[in-house]
């Protein structure tokens, strides 16, 4: 965020507004693949990042299930830590 690709707009008085740059994307880091056991609840961590584009913002982690052979139960879907269980063997992304 902060002032990297900002435009400056100057008048009269030599006062400037800086204006906002783009937005850019959240970064969202969930660290290496892990493994488990079926019915083990595995703790799961995620770290993520914004620049602050628009202003007000406000980031909120939500985790959810793209691809997999069946449901995962998360405890708390709302926060970067917690822990999942699984409860059919396979890949789950």
């Amino acid at each position: 965020g902060g002032l990297v690709g900002a435009v400056a707009e100057l008048n009269e008085l030599d006062n400037f507004t800086v204006l906002p740059g783009a937005n850019r994307a959240p970064l969202v880091d969930v660290g290496p693949a892990l493994t488990t056991q079926v019915g083990r609840p595995l703790p799961i961590t995620a770290r993520a990042s914004d620049d602050g584009l628009p202003p007000p913002s406000r980031m909120t982690v939500v985790w959810s299930l793209l691809s997999g052979p069946a449901v995962v139960t998360v405890a708390n879907p709302t926060s970067a830590a917690t822990v999942a269980t699984f409860s059919v063997p396979g890949v789950y992304v």
